[in-house]
């Protein structure tokens, strides 16, 4: 009987500490995300010049995620086989960049952390969309 006491006190306490080691962690940092539209009024990602601005805004600002739209109305910011790429094409063209890929670097650079946004559900009209 004090043998089985014994050996469940030492059952209890082996317990009792492992709970207490494995608390959870912490994050490094919070996220502040700012959520980055790719046309309309801004037009964000279509020069670096308005690129640069958004990176310099955030950080001021007080942001260090950018969730940023890549995709809309089957349209792509992006080099595609499936969606149509005029945004993308037009901007490499003009601007002699892949606007994703720069703004990826240069956000890296000031500590901000990029995500991309496909709003995948925003085709409206285009019945021919392959999504």
């Amino acid at each position: 009987m004090r043998l089985k006491k014994i050996l469940i006190l030492l059952i209890l306490g082996v317990c009792i500490s492992a709970s207490v080691s494995c608390r959870a962690e912490t994050p490094a940092r919070e996220a502040r995300g700012l959520w980055v539209e790719c046309e309309g009024s801004q037009e964000t990602l279509s020069t670096k010049a308005k690129i640069d601005q958004l990176i310099q805004r955030a950080r001021n600002s007080g942001f260090n995620t950018l969730f940023v739209q890549v995709y809309r109305h089957d349209r792509a910011w992006y080099n595609s086989r499936y969606a149509d790429t005029t945004p993308y094409r037009d901007i490499v063209k003009r601007e002699k960049i892949d606007p994703l890929a720069y703004l990826i670097q240069h956000a890296h650079k000031a500590g901000l952390k990029v995500h991309a946004w496909l709003n995948m559900f925003r085709i409206g009209k285009v019945k021919t969309a392959p999504v």
